[in-house]
């Protein structure tokens, strides 16, 4: 599952991504889509490559991190309103995976992928690698092959994630609509997990053309962090990134 990962980010290995794919996707002895999307992240998913186990306290960091504060009872991070109206209606991942909360007036929605924050409960696992990802890279690699439609396609693998979501199958028919449509799943199915969108965003060079409609401070420079100065002082072979 990694090393189809590695073949989509280096983007010149798409036969190569296609094949470790399947591999995965063909092991159905051990891996499944759960209907049941509040089963994805638990620790007996059959959707799970990869996981993390809880610390002493039995519930994930990253549901601490993003529900509302016990206290002030506002999550500590929202959704921005391009994400939450990027689901489309009747999309089955919006009400399983996003919850709202009116505060002041306000209604804010927050990730709500983990849900639990029951200490010593255990009932979820930090999900690092799952079989969405590797239907969504096939899809990917399999449209970069000109493999749009028809059976074992890029159109197969998008409308397993899509059926599962509750929605149709994808109007997709061109490469560059398919990739457009693989983007737009990406970005639903793995909202809020491990920076998949920035990456994407990256790894496509769709991030000037994306953010750069969103943020009015957005400069392309941005796709890079600096390099700190420490760094740069002790290896003279290193120049800064442009922009900083």
């Amino acid at each position: 599952a990694l090393l189809t990962r590695v073949y989509l980010y280096t983007g010149n290995n798409w036969a190569d991504a296609e094949t470790q794919a399947t591999a995965v996707n063909g092991n159905t002895a051990m891996f499944s889509l759960p209907t049941d999307l509040t089963k994805v992240f638990t620790p007996t998913s059959s959707e799970a490559i990869w996981q993390f186990y809880n610390n002493a306290n039995g519930y994930t960091w990253y549901a601490y991190s993003v529900l509302p504060n016990a206290v002030t009872k506002i999550p500590t991070y929202v959704l921005n309103a391009s994400l939450v109206n990027a689901f489309e209606t009747g999309d089955a991942r919006k009400a399983a995976w996003t919850s709202t909360l009116v505060y002041s007036g306000t209604t804010y929605t927050y990730p709500a992928k983990y849900k639990s924050l029951t200490t010593s409960a255990n009932t979820e696992y930090y999900t690092v690698l799952r079989l969405a990802e590797q239907y969504l890279i096939r899809a990917e690699a399999r449209a970069q092959q000109n493999n749009i439609t028809g059976a074992n396609s890029a159109a197969t693998d998008v409308n397993t994630i899509r059926n599962r979501a509750g929605l149709a199958a994808t109007t997709a028919a061109t490469k560059a609509d398919m990739l457009l449509a693989i983007e737009q799943e990406r970005r639903i199915e793995l909202n809020c997990e491990w920076g998949h969108r920035w990456f994407d965003l990256k790894r496509t060079n769709r991030a000037n053309t994306v953010l750069g409609a969103l943020k009015p401070t957005w400069k392309p420079t941005a796709v890079l962090y600096p390099i700190p100065s420490g760094e740069i002082l002790v290896n003279s072979n290193l120049s800064q990134n442009p922009g900083y």
